[in-house]
């Protein structure tokens, strides 16, 4: 039955987008997502909607995830468009109408539960979870805050990471991130914009905007024929590739003269996050650097959020004739004992890892880089056990935590128990590591131990990390068994390095310098980046 209803609805939803003009659609998804990240009044005239439609409330009836816009966007981009005969009645969506849209929204939800229903009987629901979870936490969290932004910058933002960007692109990353800043303010105001500069009054010229064009941008033609090739087969079509998150602007018109991008937000992740598509075939000193960066961006982390504790990073000991270097980092008390060890790992999820209906299966080699942190962890600790680590003193409750750059394990229970697997079986290879080594390890990104350490106390984070070793917690997010084990715990530490964003971006301070003179601002309020544009 749910084969069928999956058939039935997606010939309903390839009936609508064969009636749509592409063009108009991506007008019409700039416009609802426009209207409900308020700003209705510039939506207004893209869009006839109800009053109740500017909302920002994920459970109102009205609401457009933006996570079902992209998947729009994307099975608009793959369906064969119904031949317009001049001078006869043609079948087009009316693109303006808000009734068009709660239609094609309504079959894509009918289309996609269908299509829940027939998975579940042959995937784990926890790792259909996973899947959720993955497809649209970051949409709920935003893209474009300032531990993101600071984030992204500082990791990408090494010496060789920045020569090989500029050598391979033809422009700095600074440039870049300024670029895709403005163009997305620009964007939040309007749903397109012509080629031929813009952006000068920032100092990025137009033989500089164009090879950011390059990056960001695809012809239309282009784009239909990229969706087409990555998102065939018969997969749950909420879960397939989507080409927006390399390239979030389409180029409509002859000369690729009209440049669109629905979902503005994308254009901020293309610049953080989204660098890794710019570094991916980067040589391994580029990877160990970005790697490196990530360790260094921890620790500071943790010295500004924890400041009565010893953070340290990595050290040498010796093991036999071998150095050994320890976990990436170490967390002691006031009196030098070490109360938790962290292994990060700024490995990026691949679609497999992120999407598949068996991710450690299909991605089993990248896992076990994650499992590979639970056991130099392990190691660490039998190393402890056996005196081979000089004065260093371990508690006897010690937690481990390995830190991830993107969500690996995020709601993923099953997977849990299947990358402890993997580190069991590195473990069992090395005979010295017994039961009692094998102490309970957290995976935490690195995005939730930001917002953690910004709501906890030092007492209530340590707490939480004790916790989260529990049974009844495994799975859970560290945000979230910090507010089971400490409810009334709610602090609003802010994000330590707010001050620093001009040293990652040299831009900064000349945007910071402008909102004080223009109604035009660049702003921060809280843990967000805000935008308005001139």
């Amino acid at each position: 039955m749910s084969r069928l209803r999956r058939n039935i609805y997606s010939n309903k939803l390839n009936n609508l987008l064969q009636s749509a003009e592409d063009e108009a659609f991506f007008t019409m998804i700039w416009a609802i997502r426009t209207a409900q990240t308020g700003r209705p009044d510039r939506a207004k005239p893209f869009l006839d909607f109800p009053p109740q439609a500017a909302t920002d409330e994920m459970g109102s009836e009205f609401a457009a995830h933006p996570w079902k816009c992209e998947t729009l966007l994307n099975e608009v981009l793959t369906v064969p468009k119904l031949p317009q005969i001049p001078g006869r009645p043609n079948r087009i969506l009316n693109c303006s109408s808000f009734g068009a849209l709660a239609t094609v929204m309504n079959v894509l939800r009918e289309l996609e539960n269908a299509e829940d229903g027939f998975t579940l009987k042959r995937v784990d629901v926890f790792k259909e979870i996973h899947r959720l979870s993955q497809r649209q936490f970051e949409w709920q969290r935003g893209f474009l805050s300032l531990a993101n932004f600071y984030r992204s910058a500082f990791i990408y933002g090494g010496p060789l990471t920045r020569t090989f960007f500029e050598d391979a692109k033809g422009l700095t990353l600074s440039d870049f991130s300024l670029a895709c800043f403005g163009l997305q303010a620009i964007y939040y105001h309007q749903p397109v914009v012509r080629r031929g500069g813009g952006l000068d009054s920032v100092g990025i010229s137009e033989a500089t905007l164009n090879k950011v064009y390059n990056l960001i941008s695809i012809p239309h033609d282009q784009a239909r024929q990229r969706a087409i090739e990555i998102r065939a087969g018969n997969g749950h079509t909420g879960y397939k590739r989507s080409p927006f998150r390399e390239y979030p602007c389409i180029a409509f018109g002859s000369g690729g003269e009209r440049l669109r991008a629905p979902l503005p937000a994308l254009l901020m992740l293309r610049a953080t996050t989204g660098v890794f598509y710019d570094v991916t075939k980067a040589n391994g000193d580029v990877r160990n650097e970005i790697a490196g960066r990530f360790e260094t961006y921890c620790i500071e982390l943790l010295q500004h959020m924890l400041p009565s504790r010893a953070v340290r990073p990595s050290f040498k000991y010796r093991v036999r004739k071998n150095v050994i270097d320890s976990p990436d980092i170490v967390l002691s008390d006031e009196s030098g004992a070490i109360l938790v060890v962290f292994e990060c790992k700024a490995r990026r999820m691949s679609y497999e890892a992120r999407f598949s209906e068996d991710p450690v299966a299909e991605a089993r080699q990248a896992y076990e880089e994650v499992a590979k942190g639970v056991f130099q962890i392990w190691r660490f600790v039998s190393h402890h056990r056996r005196g081979l680590l000089g004065s260093e003193r371990l508690v006897n409750d010690v937690r481990g935590v390995v830190v991830t750059l993107d969500t690996w394990l995020s709601a993923a229970t099953s997977i849990h128990a299947e990358v402890f697997n993997l580190a069991k079986n590195m473990a069992d290879k090395a005979s010295e590591i017994i039961e009692a080594d094998r102490i309970s390890v957290t995976f935490c990104p690195i995005t939730d131990l930001e917002y953690t350490l910004g709501t906890a106390t030092e007492i209530s984070f340590l707490e939480a990390i004790a916790a989260a070793a529990e049974p009844r917690f495994q799975g859970w997010m560290l945000s979230n068994v910090h507010e089971q084990v400490a409810p009334s715990v709610k602090q609003d530490n802010g994000y330590p390095f707010e001050d620093r964003l001009a040293e990652v971006w040299p831009w900064w301070k000349f945007m910071e310098e402008r909102k004080a003179l223009r109604t035009g601002k660049a702003r921060t309020t809280g843990r967000e980046v805000t935008t308005t544009a001139d």
